[in-house]
This record gives structure tokens, C-alpha cells and sequence, in this order.
């Protein structure tokens, strides 16, 4: 859910800018806080399904 919510931060941030609908360093603000989160959340999700039972280190 998490991942989601990041990636639909990115893509609406992303959308508003092209549309002008955003000033451009509100879109960078959004995109740089949220796009770490979504990185996290989808390398978690990635290996949710390893039975390993260990959360690998992904570099965050």
C-alpha cells in the first residue's frame, strides 16, 4: 500500500508540473521525498515472497 501511495505521489506530482498546474520546485520536492519511500517499499515487496524469514539490506 505504501508503494502505491508513493508512486501515485510521483506520477501526480510528475502530472501537475507538465499540466502547470504545480510550480516546478513543489513537483522536485514531492517526487525527491516520496521516491525514496517507494524504492524501500518495493524492494520489501519484492522479497515479501522469499521464505528466508531475514530483510535483506537494500541500501536505505
Amino acid at each position: 500500500m505504501g508503494m502505491v501511495i508513493c508512486g501515485v505521489i510521483c506520477c501526480a506530482a510528475g502530472a501537475l508540473l507538465w499540466l502547470s498546474l504545480l510550480e516546478a520546485w513543489i513537483s522536485a520536492l514531492l517526487i525527491v521525498a516520496a521516491f525514496p519511500f517507494f524504492v524501500v517499499f518495493l524492494g520489501l515487496w519484492w522479497n515479501a515472497s522469499e521464505r528466508e524469514g531475514d530483510i535483506p539490506f537494500i541500501g536505505y
